[in-house]
This record gives C-alpha cells, sequence and structure tokens, in this order.
C-alpha cells in the first residue's frame, strides 16, 4: 500500500465527481485551523512559509497510475481538484504541478477542469502566477470576519483580513475572474454565520476584493470539532437570497446524482484510506463510491486500528485515525 498524492474520485456538491490532487502529504500544514477542516485533525504547527514539499514527478507517477488503473473512470472526472493536507500553495512545486496536469489533462482529451483551493496568502507571489494561468478556478475561503473568524478559521494572528483583499485584489481582472470566495455556512455554540450580520461583515471585505462570485455551503461531514453542526433548509436559502440580493453571483453547492456508476480497478484498501486520510466519508458515500467491497474494506480497516468509526448527525462516518500507527504503517507498507 503507498500513501498517494491522488486521491478519490469523489462524488463533491460543488464539483461533481472530482479526482483530488495533495501536494504536501501528511502531517497537515496550514495557516488555517478551521473548526470544520474535513482533514479531521488540527493544525498543530500553523505556517503560510512556502517550500519544497512533492514534485510534480511524483504527482503524474500517482495521476498517470489512477488513469492507467482506472480509465472508465476518469473518462468521467469533471473536475481535478488541488487541494489536501492544507493550504497547496505552501509548496513550491505547485505552479509545476498544475502547469503538468494541464498538459495532461490536453494529452489524454479530458474535458476535466482544474480547481485550486487555497487560503491565499500567497496569491500574489511572483512564482504563483502558473498556477493562476493553468488552472480553471481559484477557491478562497472566508467563512467570518472579526471575533467569529478566529472561532471559525483560527489563522495566524499576523494573517489580517485586509491583507488577504489587498492581494486578491492585486491579481489582474482577468485572472480575478477565476476567483470563487468559499463561504462554509455552519452553527457552533450558538453561533451561526449564516446571520445577516456577520454576512454583512463578510461582504465588507468581499467587496473590497473585486471578486463577485460566492462559493456557498454548509458543512455536510464531521471535523476533529464534532460540534459543529450544519445550516439548512429555509436558513440556508435565506443566506443564498442575502448574498444575491447585495449583487453576488451564488453558486450553492448541493448534492449531485451520479451520472454513471464508478468501478475503482486500483487497491481498493489503498483507494479508501488515501481517500479518508483527506476526508471522512459516511458510510453511504463509501457504497456510492467503491460499492459493497468498500464498506467491506472500510470495516477491515476499521479492524486493523487504521480508522474509524464515529456517529455524527445519526450517520455512521468512517474516518482516518491521524496517528503515528497509521503513518507508520503507510511507511512500512511502501508509502
Amino acid at each position: 500500500m503507498k500513501l498517494r498524492t491522488v486521491y478519490g474520485p469523489h462524488i463533491s456538491r460543488c464539483f461533481g465527481l472530482s479526482l483530488g490532487i495533495d501536494p504536501l502529504l501528511i502531517p497537515k500544514k496550514c495557516p488555517y485551523d478551521c473548526i470544520y477542516c474535513p482533514l479531521s485533525v488540527k493544525t498543530i504547527n500553523k505556517t503560510y512559509s512556502p517550500k519544497i514539499i512533492v514534485t510534480k514527478d511524483k504527482i503524474l507517477s500517482d495521476l498517470r497510475y489512477f488513469i492507467n488503473s482506472n480509465r472508465d473512470v476518469f473518462e468521467n472526472i469533471e473536475h481535478i481538484i488541488v487541494w489536501g493536507m492544507g493550504d497547496p500553495l505552501l509548496n513550491y512545486h505547485t505552479p509545476l504541478i498544475v502547469e503538468e496536469i494541464n498538459k495532461l489533462l490536453i494529452n489524454e482529451n479530458s474535458s476535466a477542469k482544474i480547481v485550486l483551493r487555497t487560503t491565499g496568502y500567497l496569491i500574489d507571489e511572483k512564482w504563483v502566477y502558473p498556477v493562476l494561468e493553468n488552472t480553471d478556478y481559484i477557491i478562497i475561503p472566508i467563512d467570518a470576519a472579526g471575533e467569529y473568524r478566529q472561532i471559525i478559521n483560527n489563522p495566524l494572528e499576523k494573517l489580517k483580513l485586509k491583507q488577504l483583499v489587498q492581494k486578491i485584489k492585486s491579481i489582474p481582472k482577468v485572472l480575478r475572474n477565476k476567483f470563487f470566495i468559499e463561504i462554509n455556512l455552519l452553527r457552533y455554540n450558538g453561533l451561526r454565520n449564516s446571520h445577516p450580520k456577520i454576512l454583512d461583515e463578510i461582504l465588507s471585505y468581499v467587496s473590497m476584493s473585486g471578486v463577485s462570485k460566492i462559493l456557498l455551503k454548509t458543512i455536510n461531514r464531521p471535523s476533529w470539532n464534532t460540534r459543529i453542526k450544519p445550516v439548512k433548509g429555509r436558513v440556508f436559502e435565506k443566506a443564498r437570497e442575502y448574498l444575491e440580493n447585495n449583487g453576488y453571483k451564488v453558486f450553492a453547492c448541493i448534492e449531485k446524482p451520479l451520472k454513471k456508476k464508478i468501478i475503482i480497478k486500483s487497491d481498493l484498501e489503498e483507494a479508501i484510506l488515501n481517500h479518508l486520510l483527506r476526508k471522512p466519508l459516511s458510510s453511504e458515500e463509501i457504497q456510492r463510491i467503491y460499492g459493497l467491497r468498500g464498506i467491506i474494506t472500510a470495516e477491515k480497516l476499521v479492524e486493523a486500528n487504521l480508522v474509524e468509526k464515529i456517529n455524527w448527525l445519526n450517520k455512521i462516518y468512517f474516518r482516518a485515525r491521524h496517528s503515528l500507527d497509521l503513518y507508520n504503517y503507510l511507511i512500512e507498507t511502501g508509502g
């Protein structure tokens, strides 16, 4: 079994059938410690200092392995999402990685779009420019402002929102048109960031950034903080209407039907464990993506103490145990 930089496929509410690319690998590296982070592990050492972590050759090797093993699945992939164990721009090689992925998609006659999700604090660096050229969408989360931002995102103290919007605003408009501000709606200890007062604070910064498109989501899986809850139904729709009434183009992320059956032909245990390292999956999701054999495999990973089962909002989720046992297992078995 190997620790792969490619994970999935994942049925994304925002981007349909997607394939994940992780240019960071374990441990988590991010300037934030968001309470909703689907990695289900806290950011122990926050950073926004980039370094060389994973090379483009490693990414391309894993991507070609996935394509050659699962060509029928790859032909139906709608988006390649560059995001993994934190902010992908913390890897100096990410611009080269994105450039090579773009070339590979062209050679494969794939219509898949490339998406990169980042905190945005390195977006204006000169070395990042190829990322802006070779991606179709750049996603930057702004979930709260003021005191609420510390609760929800818990960024490095020196990383202010005003600094972020100035960096976004500095990007030429033709490239900034690729940008979406992502708002993750949630409830936590009486806090609800769908409240108009909090949305107004968010929009005061979004308006300064020059970005007019908003990706609106609510949490749909447990994070390391299992007390958070989603914002659903009429409350979600009211937030959507409020943003639209303020002049923004809002794209609401909702569950999408699976257009075609997925049949994974590569190592199922390896595929599921790599997927669970990046996000918990409900039993229903595992069955949709990996079939009944996927559930059996996930249960075996639980028995091996590499994965745990938790009950969150009346659903059973499988998530990787981010532990030395898991990391040592991956190393010992070829990761």
